[in-house]
C-alpha cells in the first residue's frame, strides 16, 4: 500500500511553483513510502496505544461505503495498487517522511482521538 504524508505534498509543491521549468509537463505521482496494509495497522496500533486490525474488504461491502471507495477498490485491484515510484519521488523530496514517522508527527493523535471517541460512544 503506497501513501504520502500531507505535509510531502506540500514540500514537494513548493519547489513545482517556485521552479515551473523544472515540473512543466512532468506528471509525478506521488508516494512516500510503501507498506503492507498489515505492517501499516501494526505501526498504527503502536502508535495510538489500540489494536487497529486490517481486514480486507469485498467488492460488495467497499460499495456501501460510497462511489468514491468503491471506484478506489475497484482502481487498487484493477491497477494492482497506486502506480507511483517512491524512488522519484525522494529524488524530488529528499527529506520524504517514511510511513514510521508519520504517526509521531500528525497521524496518531488524530487516529487515537476518533478511535477514543468511539470506543467511549462520543
Amino acid at each position: 500500500m503506497k501513501m504520502i504524508a500531507l505535509a510531502d505534498i506540500a514540500d514537494i509543491a513548493a519547489p513545482a511553483f517556485a521552479d515551473p521549468a523544472r515540473f512543466h509537463t512532468r506528471v509525478l505521482p506521488l508516494a512516500g513510502d510503501a507498506v503492507p496494509p498489515t505492517e501499516a495497522a501494526a505501526a498504527i496500533s503502536r502508535a495510538i496505544g489500540h489494536l487497529v486490525e486490517y481486514q480486507e474488504i469485498g467488492r460488495e461491502e467497499a460499495a456501501t461505503f460510497g462511489p468514491t471507495l468503491a471506484e478506489s477498490w475497484r482502481r487498487i485491484r484493477d491497477h494492482h495498487g497506486w502506480v507511483a515510484d517512491v524512488e522519484e519521488t525522494r529524488a524530488v523530496h529528499p527529506g520524504l517522511r517514511s510511513f514510521d514517522v508519520w504517526p509521531a508527527e500528525s497521524g496518531a493523535h488524530r487516529i487515537k482521538a476518533v478511535v477514543e471517541a468511539d470506543l467511549t460512544g462520543h
